[in-house]
This record gives C-alpha cells, sequence and structure tokens, in this order.
C-alpha cells in the first residue's frame, strides 16, 4: 500500500464528499455514500501527489483496496477522461484490483 503522506486523509464519514477549493470550479463535487462508516483513504491527486502531466483531481481508496479515480469538471468531459487514464499507472497500488473512474461535469 502506497503511502501519501500530507496529500492524504482518512474519512469516516456516513457520506463523503468530494469538491474541488483549489479552483473556480465550486459546483462539481461527488458524493460517497458510507453508511457502515468504513474508513476511506482520501488522496488529493492534482498538485499535491502529481504535479505535473495529466492528473485527475481525487483518489479514494476503500478499505477492500478498491481504488476510485475522481474528476471534477466544468466541462471538456473527454480530456477528464484522459486525465483519469493517465493517472491509473502512476499511482496504482494493485494492478489487479478493480479501478473506477468518476468525472463530476457541471456542463455537457
Amino acid at each position: 500500500m502506497k503511502n501519501f503522506g500530507k496529500c492524504e486523509e482518512v474519512r469516516q464519514d456516513t457520506q463523503i464528499v468530494i469538491k474541488d477549493r483549489g479552483s473556480n470550479n465550486t459546483k462539481s463535487k461527488v458524493r460517497i455514500q458510507n453508511p457502515q462508516k468504513t474508513k476511506v483513504r482520501v488522496i488529493k491527486v492534482d498538485d499535491c501527489v502529481i504535479k505535473q502531466g495529466k492528473r485527475c483531481d481525487y483518489l479514494l481508496i476503500l478499505s477492500d483496496e478498491q481504488e476510485i479515480y475522481i474528476e471534477l469538471k466544468g466541462s471538456k468531459v473527454s480530456y477528464a477522461a484522459e486525465q483519469i487514464i493517465a493517472t491509473i499507472p502512476r499511482l496504482t497500488a494493485n494492478k489487479s484490483k478493480q479501478k473506477l473512474g468518476f468525472i463530476s461535469s457541471t456542463r455537457c
């Protein structure tokens, strides 16, 4: 399991809300339901873990090591998909586990 240092926080909320605080895009967000309050590792990828090249905004690692890659976008959904695809090989901890990608867009 990779260590992401200051770019990571562990959350156990019943509802985990991911939004991009450091951008002009304040409308895009993703809500993850966590009724069992299991530990979820929330990693800020963009400008923290990865500072150059294509990268998504967040990576969530669930207790079963399932990885969820998240990109928050105003528009340009196809570019968001490219960002997620480029991030996966750079950060994946377990190549055999399922990877999910989510794009939250305010305009399509």
